[in-house]
């Protein structure tokens, strides 16, 4: 993938979260923070209410799915 493939990406993520209403939510870095995995089962197979979130540690995303 070019760098022109993946600013091309980030302006058309951002284009449809301003388009569902959502764009106003989040911060840029959040929405582009590597690794770019976001899910709901994290916290819901620690024993919380499932909320989508990003996955910050890749390592307790393994443990999850190991689980």
């Amino acid at each position: 993938m070019s760098s022109e493939d993946i600013d091309q990406f980030n302006k058309t993520m951002a284009a449809s979260l301003g388009a569902s209403g959502l764009k106003g939510d989040f911060d840029d870095k959040l929405i582009f923070a590597e690794p770019l995995i976001f899910t709901s089962f994290v916290d819901a197979c620690k024993g919380h209410d499932a909320s989508y979130r990003g996955v910050k540690d890749v390592a307790e995303l393994s443990g999850v799915l190991e689980s």
